[in-house]
């Protein structure tokens, strides 16, 4: 069984202002692990910066996302491409190539599913994809081909509701995976911070909810707390 410490994840500053009571709000800002974190966030293509155990975001990451997914999610091979972006959406229940893609995951077969093959493809027809977001069965697909395409093409990959059995914890500069809390299907991923959550386990695997305004409920409470006693 999984155990162990999740990633620390912090939103944009102004992010930061909405959610935090004043105190906090103004340690948070004057301390320099963050200022210079969220400003190598901002600089990064992919809008995000690993440092240590924490993750930092930058503003309108998850609304980019987002709309990327529903757009991939609309569309007839389940991908979409924006600038250096590729997304690929989750299982569609009425294709049973779909189904049977979801059932080749624990078996990390996913470059024999219809999903990879349609990934694949928009992939090698955007050769300035440098990016892979993907939801549920889109993130086995973009992390199945972050692994096949490494020393070959520089991807980097985020991921929402991983339906995978992930173990480590160790944050990585190419690598973002977040989950709901609530959300079965994701359950297993000790690789994902967790970002908000509902008793819906519908609500909780979607793509959306993982907001830009407030601080995630797995905030690191004794950053704050740490900061605090700086003043």
């Amino acid at each position: 069984m999984f155990t162990g410490k999740r990633r620390k994840f912090f939103a944009d500053e102004d992010s930061q202002n909405a959610a935090a009571p004043p105190t906090e709000r103004f340690s948070l800002l004057e301390h320099h692990t963050h200022t210079e974190g969220m400003r190598k966030a901002h600089a990064a293509p992919h809008k995000t910066h690993v440092d240590g155990d924490t993750l930092f975001v930058a503003r309108s990451f998850q609304a980019r996302n987002e709309e990327g997914l529903r757009r991939a999610y609309a569309s007839p091979d389940k991908t979409f491409v924006d600038g250096d972006t590729e997304y690929v959406a989750g299982t569609d229940p009425t294709d049973y190539r779909d189904l049977f893609a979801d059932a080749l995951i624990p078996f990390n077969l996913m470059r024999y599913g219809h999903r990879f093959e349609q990934a694949e493809k928009t992939l090698k027809e955007n050769p300035q994809v440098t990016r892979l977001v993907g939801h549920s069965l889109g993130e086995a697909t973009v992390a199945a081909i972050q692994k096949m395409y490494y020393g070959k093409r520089d991807l980097q990959v985020v991921g929402y509701g991983s339906p995978e059995l992930k173990m480590s914890i160790a944050p990585t500069p190419d690598t973002v995976r977040m989950r709901h809390e609530g959300d079965p299907i994701s359950g297993l991923d000790g690789e994902s911070m967790n970002i908000g959550g509902s008793l819906n386990p519908l609500v909780a695997h979607a793509y959306t909810g993982y907001a830009e305004k407030e601080l995630p409920e797995n905030a690191p409470d004794e950053s704050l707390e740490e900061n605090n006693n700086q003043e």
